[in-house]
């Protein structure tokens, strides 16, 4: 088992599933350029409610009363502090009235973290590309949706039960709140900046740092191909972490520069500090030590090309199969590139879910 030291290079979002709202789950508290966002205790809160008061507080509620409104009505010797679960940064800019937050997924003791999963998902991602773009000819429009499961193997033999990685558990202060807009492309418009398309999340900041642990078992791999013929062969680039961090640096590199020519061949103005910020993702992974660091992206934000079948693009049957398949009601949307929108923060566009992976011991 290897140690790894993660860094967050942008902000990264792993949702918990829990949507927590304005006015009755979280408060806006302080002033000025110093603003948290003070999540409620609903448990504490009931608890400080006498039984007599159950019906108002109920009817309150489902009337859009404010948390302090209900307060003052239903327990007024209770305070804000009093029923405080967890205070983060605000640093939305703006809050508005009855917005919803997207929390954080954090573990029983209140840590936010990067599951393990989410990570194994991205480097499976990775992997997948770097095996397509080395077997370009061996891939066409009758075979790509088996290119996976050929390469992989099935739920029940997949390669991917001999890698193991571990959570990344991060300081509760790591946290902040911050507004996602998103980059879209619409004949109407000449600015690519698109606000209805807003989400406020929780995040773990740019500049954290955590680690995790992560093993590629080789040895047991060995030993089940010779009880099991069916097992498919371990892909070159999971024979060592030295190997698969290279191609994840390469696979990110790739699509980062991709990303960065794609919005500047745009005739609209809107993606200067989106482009800005790609090229300091290529910038650091240029400055990573091959075989011993990577950048990878995970999270929320990450878009359709880190995240599903970018490895398809460069193929002839992508807009006749892979679009459609990807993209709701497409035949409205055929004058479009695929995909036309990315998220990014509202503050200075930038960038979601890159972190930099480092082999410590």
């Amino acid at each position: 088992m290897s140690k790894i030291k993660i860094e967050t290079l942008s902000s990264v979002h792993i949702g918990s599933g829990n949507e927590l709202q304005e006015g009755q789950d979280f408060v806006v508290t302080g002033s000025g350029e110093y603003k948290d966002i003070t999540v409620i205790d609903v448990n504490e809160m009931g608890r400080r409610i006498e039984p007599r008061y159950y019906d108002n507080w109920v009817a309150m509620i489902n009337n859009g009363k404010n948390i302090n409104e209900i307060l003052k009505r239903c327990a007024p010797n209770t305070s804000i502090d009093d029923i405080t679960k967890y205070k983060i940064e605000d640093w939305a800019n703006q809050v508005k009235h009855r917005d919803v937050l997207k929390e954080q997924i954090r573990d029983g003791k209140g840590l936010p973290y990067i599951p393990g999963s989410s990570i194994k998902g991205a480097l499976r991602t990775a992997i997948l590309a770097s095996i397509a773009d080395g077997n370009p000819g061996k891939i066409n429009s009758f075979n790509f949706r088996n290119f996976e499961k050929d390469n992989f193997g099935n739920i029940n033999n997949s390669v991917f039960r001999f890698m193991q990685v571990g959570d990344a558990f991060f300081e509760p202060e790591s946290v902040i709140a911050t507004r996602v807009n998103s980059l879209n492309i619409r004949d109407s418009q000449d600015d690519l900046h698109d606000e209805k398309i807003s989400q406020l999340l929780e995040v773990i900041r740019q500049g954290e740092s955590s680690t995790l642990d992560l093993k590629l078992d080789i040895d047991r791999y060995r030993i089940s191909k010779c009880q099991d013929s069916s097992l498919v062969a371990m892909p070159d680039c999971m024979q060592s972490l030295g190997k698969l961090f290279a191609a994840v640096n390469a696979h990110t590199m790739q699509l980062v520069q991709s990303d960065i020519e794609f919005w500047e061949d745009q005739e609209k103005t809107g993606a200067e500090h989106y482009v800005d910020n790609l090229n300091e993702i290529v910038n650091e992974a240029n400055t990573c030590k091959k075989g011993n660091e990577c950048i990878l992206r995970v999270g929320a934000g990450s878009g359709w090309r880190f995240t599903t079948g970018a490895w398809t693009e460069s193929h002839d049957f992508f807009e006749d199969e892979v679009v459609p398949m990807s993209r709701r009601k497409y035949r409205n949307y055929t004058m479009y590139p695929f995909p036309k929108t990315r998220r990014a923060e509202e503050q200075d566009d930038m960038l979601l879910g890159f972190v930099k992976l480092s082999i410590t011991e």
